[in-house]
């Protein structure tokens, strides 16, 4: 069966092939380094799939299965993972920068945009983590960074935030 991914605004086809499912399609355009900006891959099942360093950036991903799957270095920003499953994702050094995360399963959490630094809270290999901006850390050391930057209240506030989210989520906390 050929699957196509396709532009989610122009309709244009952005990779092609002749596959098994659209997993297989979608995990082939990412090993060719396809450009999947504004793709629209909404309600698929990518469930365990290696998407690690993909260009995802202002997807329409919404409803879809990322449970399991390899998201690392990739550019998710300003996409729509709305009532997506994350669970068991690898999201380390993913830019999620603008993205819609709103009523996704999984373990992270959108902070907001404390002192204008867009932020979450994430589990990655156990281990509850922070990122702010392009820094990503542990809450015990987000804290020792941030501590005494009277421009970064709001960045301090947000930590409290994520501790009391991991806390009540149960995710370990160093």
């Amino acid at each position: 069966m050929k699957f196509e991914i396709k532009h989610r605004i122009s309709g244009e086809v952005l990779f092609a092939l002749e596959c098994a499912s659209l997993k297989i399609c979608v995990e082939a355009a990412v090993k060719e380094k396809s450009d999947l900006s504004y793709s629209n891959l909404r309600g698929s099942n990518l469930r365990d799939s290696n998407l690690r360093d993909s260009n995802l950036r202002d997807s329409d991903l919404s409803g879809s299965d990322l449970s399991g799957s390899n998201l690392s270095y990739s550019d998710l920003s300003y996409s729509n993972l709305s009532y997506s499953n994350l669970r068991g994702s690898d999201l380390s050094y993913s830019n999620l920068r603008g993205s819609n995360l709103s009523y996704s399963s999984g373990d992270l959490f959108a902070l907001g945009n404390p002192d204008r630094w867009y932020a979450l809270t994430l589990v990655i290999a156990g281990k509850q983590l922070v990122r702010v901006g392009c820094r990503e850390f542990s809450i015990a050391k987000a804290r020792a960074y941030w501590a005494g930057k009277e421009d970064r209240r709001e960045v301090l506030a947000a930590l409290d935030y994520a501790e009391a989210i991991g806390k009540v989520r149960g995710w370990k906390q160093e």
